[in-house]
């Protein structure tokens, strides 16, 4: 039974270094694990991204990894490197009200960003990341 379930971790393990996720425990060539902690130490939890406030008022609340929000798309941003240049074009423009940033091969061999002007309801999709803006007011409608 023992061998079963370490087989099982080992596959579990591989399946998410294939789908390019992180298990927290890999080394860098400097020693480190990953996010910092020297090799064996228990890596410092990331802090929420949260930044100052945005134009139009609101701060970017924090993301949500493994989430698409469908609808409400006003702008369609190509080749974003990442969900934090997503989430940094969101604040940018006053009438985004959440964003998903979809990775590169899903639906363009690139990845793409869209920007929202209100907060769709969330989907699981492994391959989404999404945001809301907090205290971000939508337009009145009239």
């Amino acid at each position: 039974m023992r061998i079963l379930t370490g087989l099982a971790t080992a596959v579990a393990l591989l399946g998410l270094v294939a789908c390019g996720q992180s298990t927290g425990t890999e080394t860098a060539t400097d020693g480190t694990a990953a996010g910092g902690a020297a090799a064996g130490e228990t890596p410092a939890t990331p802090s929420p991204t949260t930044s100052t406030t945005a134009a139009g008022g609101g701060t970017p609340g924090e993301l949500e990894v493994g989430f698409d929000r469908p609808g409400g798309d006003i702008d369609t941003l190509y080749e974003v490197a990442d969900a934090q240049a997503c989430q940094a074009a969101c604040v940018a423009n006053e009438e985004c009200q959440a964003f998903t940033w979809v990775q590169a091969g899903i639906q363009a061999e690139y990845p793409v960003c869209w920007l929202k002007d209100r907060a769709p309801p969330q989907v699981a999709e492994e391959w989404a990341t999404s945001g809301v803006m907090v205290g971000r007011e939508a337009p009145a409608e009239g």
